[in-house]
């Protein structure tokens, strides 16, 4: 339900979901082989953290927003802490902003 919503929002945007991952083996395979400008990658996928998908993105240089509804200080990889966080439940402007910002900065 959620990914059907995220399609919707960002079709509002004029942007195509390139594909999505519900868990990590997927969403690392994809980190790793598939082209899309950015990204944006649950924390938590299926009870597992998502860091290796992160840093596969980084070594690639695609540009990523982190998301997540808890709270997750200490659990962040030294590698991640200067990445952009987004937390759930969406708002729709300030989703699309955060994309847009680090494709930019990217």
């Amino acid at each position: 339900m959620i990914v059907n919503m995220l399609e919707m929002v960002f079709a509002s945007f004029g942007w195509t979901m390139a594909g999505h991952a519900a868990r990590l083996p997927k969403a690392l395979a994809m980190a790793k082989s598939e082209r899309f400008d950015a990204a944006l990658l649950d924390v938590n996928l299926d009870g597992e953290m998502s860091w290796p998908v992160a840093e596969a993105l980084q070594a690639r240089g695609i540009p990523f927003v982190l998301s997540t509804g808890y709270e997750i200080g200490k659990l962040l990889p030294d590698s991640l802490r200067e990445s952009k966080f987004i937390r759930k439940p969406y708002n729709v402007d300030e989703l699309e902003r955060s994309i847009l910002d680090v494709i930019k900065s990217n």
